[in-house]
């Protein structure tokens, strides 16, 4: 269901400012079910049909009156939804001038005439009814809520129809989130609490009513009589919405049912949902909605939330872990003149000061290794980079990365760090080194394993790449194990192609693979016990790469003799 925010206007007819609720919110409001038989129903209604009235005169028809067709839209409203539909405010100009501003309040059963000042007008970018209609059918019956403004101040009328600002409270006095309620629950029975968040449920039955109310830690029950809070906030909290914000203030107690809640005497709006939320059953399931309307994400989907909130406890232990082994954390230049550390597309952009084109950094390392040149000896960035290339949902253009150098080591005193470091995460974070991802047990208490390249392939389809002489050899075991290669590959690439196929999906508990080819490694030290491999590790989990680490080769002649083999 969508509530649709229209804005329409014709200085020659009138100025309305009005939302719509769709035909599905609508039925949930009288208790029906959204089915054809309802849908024929209403659109096959005379009244119904006033949608097609020309009071924008936009195509030389008469406006109608505007008065009539109020009376006799409620009417037909009033027929289908009783007391059940919410107060809606009507703002006409007729001709120019201010003809009346109409509050219906169906539930009281009250008619309110108040004029306004001439000078009343909408500065929002206004479109026409008929637009609107052509964009979304017939499916909108009924007004919902109005939002009028002057050039001197603001007046907001909110869907109950008493005038109030939903929008002014600034500073509302929490003492608990519900997740505490709940966790101290023996302390706090019969005490005086209050909590805010979000309106997620609602239940109306008569002189009292439950809803749910979702905070950052959770979700709570509440209770709302109308004996306790009084007639007129009862009133009000009957006609709030799913999705607005509200405070809540009563005492802790169970439910017949055992459900731990909280007894309100007040509940205050502080500020009003202007979309409905996707429908609770389904909830957000749409892959490209969620990634690109995350707020709607994390109200709905409760995981997402603990997602986030995980990633930055993760993010603030990787700190205070390094921090307590001595390592500096620095930022680097975002914006260079040579893109490099990495091998990708970088974003380019234009520095006006300067009158230069720059690029955005596409990795961490270049100036990271120029501070372990200056003294600075372990050192750590955590930062943005960006790199102009594919998209999808494991994949994006600009992410975080983390990059730390440390001197006076090699590679194994790193793979001992990064082991180390992620234990220390899983104990912070989770409480526990046994921990459980997409139903698959990860246990990161016991020791890595470590496993060369070589032997990892070996161990999964038989081929071992140390009895490979030749490139013909290589291609050969390539084209038997459909493993695609390109002609410029060598001996190194093709046997890092196997690794890609055969074996990086299964490493799912975690697995340091080491020693790759030299070929594929341009900036790492070579093994003195074998200069074909290099002295480099990369770190899996659930079958994804977690890290990647080496020995920095710092052999000037052997760095300029790689990149001629690369050019070559």
């Amino acid at each position: 269901a969508i509530k649709y925010f229209g804005h329409f206007q014709n200085p020659d007819t009138f100025v309305v400012d009005i939302y719509l609720l769709s035909a599905v919110d609508f039925a949930m409001r009288i208790g029906r079910c959204v089915n054809d038989d309802l849908l024929n129903e209403l659109m096959q209604d005379t009244r119904c049909q006033l949608w097609d009235i020309g009071v924008l005169a936009d195509n030389g028809q008469e406006p109608v009156n505007i008065g009539t067709f109020a009376f006799c839209f409620f009417d037909f409203l009033t027929e289908y939804c009783s007391l059940c539909l919410q107060t809606s405010l009507f703002h006409f100009i007729i001709g120019g001038q201010l003809v009346k501003t109409l509050v219906c309040q169906l539930a009281a059963d009250v008619v309110l005439i108040q004029p306004l000042e001439d000078h009343i007008q909408f500065c929002d970018t206004l479109l026409t009814l008929r637009q609107q209609l052509a964009l979304f059918g017939k499916t909108f019956i009924a007004f919902l809520y109005i939002h009028i403004h002057d050039h001197l101040n603001e007046t907001v009328f909110m869907a109950s129809g008493e005038g109030h600002d939903p929008f002014a409270i600034t500073k509302y006095e929490r003492t608990h989130h519900s997740s505490d309620v709940k966790d101290n629950f023996d302390a706090l029975e019969g005490k005086e609490v209050s909590v805010a968040g979000r309106l997620m449920s609602k239940r109306i039955m008569g002189k009292a009513s439950f809803c749910h109310v979702q905070d950052l830690k959770g979700t709570i029950q509440v209770y709302v009589a109308r004996d306790n809070v009084g007639e007129d906030e009862y009133r009000s909290f009957k006609r709030l919405d799913i999705g607005d914000i509200v405070g809540v203030k009563g005492f802790v107690f169970t439910t017949k049912m055992g459900e731990i809640s909280v007894h309100a005497h007040s509940v205050t709006l502080l500020s009003k949902s202007l979309q409905i939320l996707p429908e609770k059953y389904h909830g957000l399931t749409n892959t490209d909605t969620r990634y690109r309307q995350r707020y709607v994400d994390l109200i709905m989907n409760e995981d997402v939330k603990k997602t986030f909130v995980m990633r930055s406890k993760i993010i603030s232990c990787i700190r205070r872990y390094l921090d307590d082994l001595g390592f500096l954390e620095v930022e680097t230049p975002m914006l260079v003149a040579n893109a490099g550390g990495a091998a990708a597309r970088p974003f380019e952009t234009h520095y006006n000061a300067l009158d230069e084109d720059v690029k955005l950094r596409i990795s961490l390392e270049l100036y990271l290794k120029r501070l372990i040149v200056g003294g600075l000896e372990r050192v750590f960035e955590i930062g943005r980079v960006f790199r102009n290339e594919g998209v999808d949902t494991r994949h994006n253009p600009e992410f975080t990365l983390m990059e730390l150098y440390q001197a006076y080591t090699d590679y194994n005193g790193m793979m001992e760090l990064t082991e180390s470091m992620f234990r220390y995460l899983a104990e912070k974070v989770c409480g526990k080194t046994l921990i459980s991802y997409q139903g698959t047990e990860i246990d990161l208490g016991k020791p890595f394993r470590r496993l060369s390249m070589t032997d990892a392939i070996k161990e999964e389809c038989g081929v071992d790449f140390n009895t490979v002489k030749t490139l013909e050899e290589a291609r050969a075991l390539a084209d038997q194990h459909k493993v695609p290669y390109e002609a410029h590959h060598k001996i190194g690439d093709i046997e890092n192609g196997f690794f890609e196929t055969f074996c990086e999906e299964k490493m799912i508990q975690p697995t340091f693979i080491m020693d790759h080819p030299v070929e594929i490694s341009p900036l790492t030290k070579k093994k003195p016990s074998d200069p074909t491999k290099v002295e480099r590790f990369e770190l899996y989990i659930y079958g994804r790469e977690m890290c990647n680490a080496y020995s920095e080769l710092n052999d000037p002649i052997d760095q300029r003799e790689r990149f001629k083999a690369q050019d070559a």
